[in-house]
C-alpha cells in the first residue's frame, strides 16, 4: 500500500459509517417532519404540520427573535475576533499574556460544560434551583423541571 494514501484509506471506514449515520438521521427527520410516522398511525406524507407552524404568530415571533439574536451575536463575535486577532498580532509573541490569550478559546467550551453539570446536579446553589436531578430524591429524574 502506498504510504501517501494509507492514512486516508485507514480513516475511510470511519468516515463512511459516520456519513451513513448522519444521512440516515437527516432523512428520517425529514420523513417524520412530513408526517410519516407509521408507528403512531400516520402513514401519509403531508405539509400540514409545516403550514400550521408557519401560521402560528408566536412561532414566527420566536423564530425572528432567534434569527436576530444569532445574527447579532455572530456579527459581534466576528468583529471582536478580528479586533483581538489584530491586537494579538501586534503584541510581543513570546510573552505569557499572548500565550494565555491564544489558549482562551480552548478553555471556554470546558467552562460551559462545567456550568451545565453544575446546573443539572446542583440543588444548593441559589441560581440553579431548577435542577434536573434532585439530590434529596437520590438522583431520580424530576419531570417537574420541565413542567410536566
Amino acid at each position: 500500500m502506498n504510504s501517501k494514501y494509507k492514512p486516508y484509506i485507514l480513516v475511510l471506514p470511519f468516515l463512511l459509517i459516520m456519513t451513513l449515520i448522519f444521512f440516515m438521521g437527516l432523512i428520517n427527520g425529514v420523513i417524520q417532519s412530513l408526517g410519516y410516522l407509521p408507528f403512531i398511525g400516520l402513514k401519509e406524507f403531508t405539509f400540514k404540520f409545516y403550514s400550521e407552524v408557519l401560521k402560528d404568530k408566536e412561532f414566527l415571533s420566536s423564530l425572528s427573535y432567534t434569527l436576530y439574536i444569532s445574527l447579532a451575536s455572530s456579527i459581534l463575535s466576528v468583529g471582536i475576533g478580528i479586533l483581538v486577532a489584530f491586537l494579538l498580532d501586534k503584541v510581543k509573541k513570546d510573552g505569557k499574556l499572548s500565550y494565555g490569550l491564544y489558549e482562551t478559546p480552548i478553555i471556554i467550551p470546558h467552562l460551559v460544560g462545567i456550568l451545565v453539570v453544575i446546573y443539572i446536579f446542583s440543588s444548593d446553589w441559589h441560581y440553579f434551583q431548577s435542577n434536573v436531578f434532585d439530590r434529596n430524591n437520590k438522583g431520580t429524574f424530576r419531570l417537574s423541571t420541565f413542567n410536566l
